[in-house]
């Protein structure tokens, strides 16, 4: 090849934008035919091959994650290993302050979405069944609850089928919930408008919680429990601060208004969590990497007895989940008018509530410290759950009678008991699926947590129409079904281990 030709073909690629070329050869011997030419920077065309996206030989180029996660479904074997490699190499270059970040912008969320479900709809309950009548205000106060889980999975697929990131979704997400705090403080006392509203703010929290769940799993590995159980801190702290402050605005002023600081409030914070969520690009990028070299290599060599227990497994988190969670939502949705019902007053709660917040907290670091140091997340959930089965049985069944003491004590109990429990499941829905087709798996845990809402809620106000009693033995038999149902799941998993050390040491 001549100079001129040379020449040629350098000014035609800095013509085509690419910034540089590098080429590897087959050996030292014959240096005349090229083995591949990778190349990076801006392109002038469109869908190139993987083979195009970064020079394997600079660590310090960046990657184009966009043409490379295109790419990546039509990859061969080769090209797998050599782009998980990449990854990797480029692994710990963004900056760390960005996961911390994330993790503020998430709390917010949680702050914000659980502070109203287990906070104010606490308060707004009794009011609402005052209002509207009992099965009214449970229509409006659940139809929250159950369309957020429910609709999970389908905003899911959605964001999805578009490649909506977290950044984008959680705009979407706070646009929809604060219309619906909007319409709440337009239609206060229309009962079919309280329904819409809340419905428009279930539409915006179920964009809003697995993407927020999804984004943290992208930044934190090592100590994604501790990381996880700081959105639980989050949903208890809202759960008292914005409570009470509705309460201010609606006992010093009226429904109207507080819905009104509710409106600016949410939409406020929701505006900064939008700002700090974004993905770690980089993960999701080897997450489809693997994927795809899981689906090229081994996806044959899964045997049936694997897959039988991971169905196994599948169905005792998800009950274990509806149980916990529904039971949770309707005790701290209920707790004013449970208290109301033993003769209390709302201003005379307010001890009760902050017991009950601040032991949430202390639940929720608790779980994640020790999780975050390599306990089993089943073996210590079936354990608080048979712990919180005992004491309600010995607690609650008997009755307060008036004594504060004992029910500040009792509600204390509770308060840790369940932000423990509640933690340990969303580490152990989160921690389990992580690698193992995350998004679809958790967003049906979720929908099924959606649908069972409504069972829930008959059954435990049927009993609790009887007395308090009779409410307070049927949640104690709930728990200890669960607390079997978990210990049920930590057996699976050890006989999963112990099957799989086995067939390693026949391999050897």
């Amino acid at each position: 090849m001549d100079t001129a030709s040379i020449l040629a073909a350098q000014e035609s690629i800095h013509n085509n934008s690419f910034i540089s070329v590098s080429t590897f050869y087959e050996s030292d011997e014959d240096i005349t035919k090229p083995k591949k030419a990778y190349t990076r920077g801006p392109y002038g065309q469109h869908n190139l091959h993987s083979r195009d996206l970064s020079v394997m030989c600079d660590d310090s180029s960046a990657i184009d994650y966009n043409k490379l996660s295109a790419t990546v479904e039509i990859m061969n074997k080769h090209d797998v290993e050599m782009y998980i490699q990449v990854v990797e190499n480029q692994s710990g270059r963004k900056p760390k302050y960005q996961s911390y970040v994330t993790l503020f912008g998430c709390f917010l969320i949680y702050f914000t979405v659980f502070g109203v479900m287990n906070g104010c709809f606490s308060t707004l309950k009794p009011l609402l069944s005052f209002i509207h009548g009992d099965l009214q205000g449970n229509i409006i106060v659940f139809s929250n609850i159950v369309s957020t889980f429910v609709l999970i999975p389908i905003t899911t697929k959605i964001f999805e089928m578009f490649n909506v990131d977290t950044h984008f979704a959680v705009s979407l997400g706070s646009f929809a919930y604060t219309i619906g705090l909007i319409l709440l403080a337009v239609f206060t006392y229309d009962y079919y408008g309280n329904i819409i509203a809340m419905v428009f703010m279930g539409i915006g929290a179920s964009m809003l919680l697995l993407p927020t769940v999804r984004s943290l799993n992208t930044w934190f590995d090592k100590h994604i429990c501790l990381a996880q159980s700081a959105l639980c801190v989050g949903s208890s702290l809202g759960s008292f601060l914005i409570s009470n402050s509705f309460k201010y605005f609606l006992f010093e002023f009226n429904l109207k208004i507080a819905f009104n600081y509710l409106a600016v409030i949410c939409a406020s914070l929701l505006f900064v969590a939008g700002c700090c969520c974004v993905d770690n690009m980089q993960y999701l990028i080897k997450e489809k990497l693997v994927k795809r070299q899981n689906h090229i290599c081994s996806d044959h060599e899964i045997s049936s007895s694997t897959r039988h227990t991971k169905k196994i497994s599948f169905v005792l988190i998800t009950i274990v989940t509806v149980i916990i969670e529904n039971l949770s939502s309707y005790f701290k949705v209920n707790i004013e008018a449970i208290f109301l019902s033993n003769g209390l007053t709302f201003t005379s709660i307010d001890d009760y509530h902050a017991s009950l917040s601040y032991s949430n907290i202390f639940g929720a670091i608790l779980v994640g410290l020790l999780t975050d140091f390599g306990v089993s997340i089943n073996l210590l959930q079936g354990l608080l759950l048979l712990l919180m089965g005992i004491i309600m049985t010995l607690l609650w069944v008997p009755g307060f009678k008036g004594i504060s003491v004992k029910m500040n004590i009792a509600v204390a109990i509770q308060g840790f008991l369940f932000s423990a429990i509640c933690t340990t499941n969303s580490l152990g829905v989160i921690t389990k699926f992580k690698n193992d087709h995350f998004i679809e798996k958790c967003s049906l845990v979720y929908m099924f947590q959606g649908i069972g809402c409504l069972p829930f809620i008959l059954l435990l106000d049927f009993f609790s129409v009887r007395s308090n009693k009779c409410l307070f033995i049927c949640i104690s038999t709930m728990l200890l079904l669960a607390s079997v149902l978990s210990f049920g799941s930590y057996s699976v998993d050890v006989a999963d281990a112990i099957k799989k050390d086995e067939n390693g040491e026949a391999i050897l």
